[in-house]
């Protein structure tokens, strides 16, 4: 369904930009720059709802990057002057930031996951999987099962805290920044 629904959205894409009579005059306007426009516009919106669709954040840096080009592209920079550049970019920056902050409690679980021994399966328990190498070189792998004692995830919009506490060991405190977990 992913697929038939992203079908439609490139389609419609292709129409509105290209084919469509509606805009001839403004796009125009822009002279040679015109088919860069129309082409940053395409890859933009088609790699910003082919992120959301598919759950792929990498898409997320191709639609920056061609909205930063619309930009450009729109206002020369011999005519925009600095401030106002340097505001629009600030403003594009900060809507992508906020665009990638996860706002569920999975993503906390999947840093955790990723980065340390721990698997979490459920939200009062998690197992702690080390790696024992034995003294005739054999290997094998220790499971203990450790209780939650206190979990959370607050998402604020341009970033996001976690925080998880396990029975014995030291708490996971981190802060999403714009899809990027940083240990504090």
């Amino acid at each position: 369904m992913n697929f038939v629904f992203m079908g439609f959205i490139f389609l419609f894409s292709i129409f509105i930009l290209f084919l469509s009579s509606r805009h001839k005059k403004e796009l125009q306007d822009l002279g040679e720059r015109r088919g860069v426009f129309v082409y940053l516009c395409f890859i933009s919106v088609n790699s910003f709802v082919g992120s959301k669709v598919f759950n792929y954040d990498p898409l997320l840096w191709i639609s920056l990057i061609g909205i930063i080009g619309v930009i450009i592209t729109l206002y020369p920079i011999k005519v925009l002057k600095k401030s106002k550049f340097v505001l629009l970019i600030a403003i594009v920056l900060i809507v992508f930031a906020t665009i990638r902050v996860p706002n569920h409690l999975s993503s906390f679980e999947k840093y955790i996951h990723s980065k340390e021994e721990y698997e979490c399966l459920l939200f009062f328990e998690c197992a702690k999987l080390t790696t024992i190498i034995k003294d005739d070189d054999r290997i094998s792998t220790n499971i203990e099962i450790l209780s939650v004692r206190k979990y959370y995830y607050d998402w604020y919009l341009v970033f996001g805290k976690g925080y998880m506490e396990l029975e014995g060991e030291q708490p996971f405190r981190a802060i999403n920044i714009a899809g990027f977990w940083i240990e504090y």
